[in-house]
């Protein structure tokens, strides 16, 4: 008895394996470090999972003659990743033919090339995340462009020991139609706000997403237009965009509450142009002992110096766009100043300066201020 026999496009195949690929642990397992092809009526699932998330590619065979894949009989297996990947990478054009004569082993042809590598049922060793159905707590959608910027602006702030687990990870919180990612190493802290643009299951949450997972959400969705809906769980969530899926596990505990650490007033505000600031502090950092530079805000102009003992110093200034309030001086750490620059996407930059020994808040100057990131000052005898 047959138990799966396709036809697809050897691109489309080659495309979805090199997809899931990233998914694929080094558990010797065979069902961890397997991929799970899936033939359904209407399209070919390919899903790979580590211990951390699942990454899905979904082939649709569409109803046309010169369409990319067709299913004859349905079915599922899973084989190991690296050589199913390898055969197929090193195939040539044309269509290739996946059949399962029975429950452990896989044909693969393509024009006169034929392979048989060994497989197991699906269903005894594949450990996937999946939601139950109707046991969404919460779903909606957010746009692609807004939502990467969110994930590439928090994941600066995230830690990288595991010493304290939560800070390894992104706060995913939604409420009121809006979803705020926040991230903090307990010395800065990065906070964005999203739009939501449609609700399916309204409910209020507050999860941890770990950077892992976010990295390669990243990575997969980051030329993609368009919208991704997110799905929360009990113990995972869910990100699916077009023909991705990528399912994550949620880290447990009960992430800082960072809101009262954002200033409410601020004695003074500079904006100006962000890649002229970006490109002045890293000229600064060069010779900036213990990556510290000091900044100093007088009229409508910023001077920007650093030194490095017994090698030299630096002295920049740049033009401010606007400002409101006093001059002001201030040391902060020119990394974490980097780290913030880098992922802003606008052509000015604000800075907000709260008081002596208050965290410094760069944003985005034209945005809505949805998004900001909290520096600490440095205690210096410069002043």
């Amino acid at each position: 008895m047959i138990n799966v026999l396709l036809v697809v496009a050897r691109e489309e195949l080659y495309q979805a394996l090199r997809l899931v690929m990233r998914a694929v642990s080094q558990d010797t397992m065979l069902g961890i470090s397997g991929v799970h092809i899936q033939a359904n009526k209407d399209r070919l699932t390919l899903t790979a999972s580590n211990s951390t998330f699942i990454l899905e590619h979904i082939v649709i065979t569409g109803d046309s003659d010169d369409r990319i894949c067709s299913i004859e009989q349905t079915g599922s297996i899973i084989v190991p990743a690296t050589y199913l990947y390898e055969i197929i990478r090193k195939l040539g054009t044309g269509f290739v033919t996946l059949e399962a004569s029975d429950k452990s082993t896989l044909l693969i042809s393509s024009n006169k090339a034929h392979f048989r590598i060994r497989g197991t049922e699906s269903a005894d060793y594949f450990p996937l995340l999946r939601h139950n159905v109707g046991d969404d707590k919460t779903r909606f959608f957010v746009s692609n462009k807004a939502l990467l910027s969110a994930i590439k602006q928090t994941l600066s702030a995230t830690v990288d020991t595991l010493s304290r687990p939560l800070l390894t990870g992104v706060l995913f919180e939604y409420k009121d139609k809006k979803l705020t990612l926040t991230a903090t190493d307990s010395i800065k802290l990065a906070t964005m706000t999203i739009e939501v643009l449609e609700v399916t299951h309204d409910i209020g949450q507050r999860v941890v997403v770990p950077r892992k997972s976010l990295k390669e959400l990243l990575k997969v969705i980051k030329t993609m237009e368009g919208t991704t809906e997110i799905q929360i769980n009990t113990n995972n969530i869910k990100f699916r965009s077009g023909q991705i899926e990528l399912q994550s596990v949620l880290l447990q505990g009960d992430y800082p509450h960072t809101e009262h650490l954002i200033p409410k007033s601020t004695e003074s505000e500079v904006t100006l142009h962000t890649a002229s600031l970006l490109q002045s502090i890293e000229r600064a950092s060069v010779l900036a002992s213990e990556n510290l530079i000091h900044i100093s805000v007088i009229d409508n102009k910023i001077m920007l110096h650093s030194h490095l003992s017994e090698v030299g110093d630096m002295n920049d200034e740049l033009s401010i766009s606007t400002k409101t309030g006093n001059d002001f001086q201030i040391s902060l750490n020119s990394k974490f100043v980097l780290d913030a620059l880098r992922h802003f996407d606008t052509e000015n930059t604000t800075i907000r300066y709260g008081g002596h020994l208050q965290p410094v808040i760069f944003e985005p100057a034209d945005a809505d201020r949805t998004y900001c990131c909290l520096i600490p000052p440095v205690r210096t005898s410069h002043r």
